[in-house]
């Protein structure tokens, strides 16, 4: 039987994570995975495994315009992005 792989899981997760949201409202964001304990994962936007704590926004295209936005409220600028995590089944 084939072991899970967190390390694995967690790259492959913050990738999709990444591709999902390149292909709605950002452009060039890339979402990472750092192992912090055994069984222990963050996934997040510029952090790294000495700042877990990401202090900046992730930039949020409107047509032609970007905006940054450092929190997660369900505004009308994020919305297509809340619509394709509820598609997949994720919550926010």
């Amino acid at each position: 039987m084939a072991q899970f792989d967190l390390r694995r899981e967690a790259a492959k997760f913050a990738d999709e994570l990444s591709t999902l949201l390149n292909g709605t409202v950002c452009d060039g964001v890339t979402f990472c995975a750092v192992i912090t304990n055994p069984g222990r994962v963050v996934i997040g936007y510029k952090i790294d495994k000495f700042n877990l704590d990401s202090t900046r926004g992730i930039p949020i295209t409107l047509g032609s315009t970007a905006v940054v936005t450092t929190n997660w409220e369900p505004k009308s600028r994020n919305l297509r992005v809340l619509a394709a995590f509820d598609e997949l089944g994720l919550a926010i």
